[in-house]
């Protein structure tokens, strides 16, 4: 190549970069990167959340535009521990945004979140309406998606759950939602959750139609459909039918929203599953069972969860131990450490080692 010829291309690659600078430069300029962190801050505290950002937000716009920022941390007010830790999180924002006007986001991107499950029951206190509103519930609507790769789910700091991917569409009534999320336990057994499901606001409230729920766990997917539906207070309506697979036995498994037996009592959830060698009928109240997760989250005692529960099983394996003929009766009460058994003849029950 001749000096002038050298020349030439060196002047012409000066000149591109010195256009690509100008281009970032004025993308920073137009976008201004602190309104999109300034507006997460606001939305996280009027729903009761505390929302810190280490660094300055900055301007990414390959390949797709977007505001970058590092070392995020939320929590519930008042809190001493973060619900949610990310080391890096990427807002992807429409190019109309250039051009100023309404702040808007179209997919939240977290790079190896760290979520708190003993945080859980505070949040959910945080953003869940009284029992006593008044007026028809609504859904919100959230045009932005949300992804997450090589996330944690963690119990204080006791690791749960690894390896965690997550990715959901925008939630906007009339419109389609879908959720797909893996991960993998500390032994290696894969998991994984598909959910879609139709957001419907009506004179009555607020429900899913068409809901359609696969979960995997291991050799166990189970696979259901049906419809959710909330009027308000804390009543909950819907019914969810599907079946259970697990070592080529296929069992009916049925999920339903019940009215309380009390006064005092809230909507329960009994679940039904039926199979060769299985019969399980059982009776669960969300608010003990919030009660009953605090107390472990908290670092309480292992007990079982208060469930009133029914339960033939021909064989169950925990573990290394082998049960066979077993029955349970539970009658669920909170303060019950174990399960009462009913007498079973001892030529129907057994337990040996593996």
């Amino acid at each position: 190549m001749s000096r002038r010829a050298r020349l030439i291309l060196i002047t012409a690659l000066a000149v591109l970069a010195l256009l690509v600078g100008i281009v970032a430069l004025a993308v920073h300029v137009l976008l201004k990167p602190a309104r999109f962190t300034a507006m997460m801050e606001k939305a996280a505290a009027s729903a009761g959340f505390v929302l810190r950002i280490d660094r300055p937000a900055e301007t990414q716009w390959w390949p797709h535009l977007g505001v970058r920022v590092r070392g995020l941390r939320l929590s519930v007010a008042g809190a001493d521990s973060p619900l949610l830790v990310a080391g890096e999180a990427y807002v992807v924002v429409p190019w109309h945004s250039l051009l100023g006007g309404t702040v808007a986001i179209d997919e939240l991107q977290l790079q190896a979140p760290r979520v708190d499950l003993a945080q859980v029951p505070a949040a959910l206190d945080a953003v869940s309406p009284s029992p006593a509103a008044a007026g028809v519930p609504r859904w919100p609507t959230i045009a932005a998606g949300v992804s997450i790769t090589h996330g944690q789910l963690l119990r204080g700091e006791e690791v749960l759950l690894r390896d965690v991917q997550l990715e959901t569409g925008s939630l906007v009534p009339g419109q389609r939602f879908s959720l797909l999320a893996s991960a993998s336990s500390l032994g290696g057994m894969p998991l994984s959750l598909r959910f879609s499901a139709l957001p419907q606001q009506g004179d009555r409230g607020i429900s899913l139609q068409s809901i359609q729920l696969q979960i995997a766990a291991g050799k166990a997917e189970a696979e259901l459909a049906g419809r959710l539906a909330w009027p308000g207070g804390d009543r909950i309506e819907g019914r969810l039918q599907g079946s259970l697979a697990r070592d080529d036995q296929t069992y009916r498994l049925e999920l339903q929203a019940e009215p309380g037996s009390a006064a005092d009592e809230g909507t329960g959830v009994r679940m039904a599953l039926n199979g060769e060698g299985a019969h399980l009928t059982m009776r669960l109240q969300p608010a003990q069972a919030a009660q009953w997760w605090s107390g472990i989250a908290s670092g309480g005692p292992l007990a079982l969860p208060p469930v009133n529960a029914q339960a033939e099983v021909a064989t169950l394996d925990l573990g290394s131990l082998h049960l066979e003929g077993l029955r349970i009766d539970s009658d669920g009460q909170p303060a019950a450490t174990s399960a009462a058994r009913t007498p079973v003849p001892a030529a129907a029950a057994s337990a040996s080692p593996r």
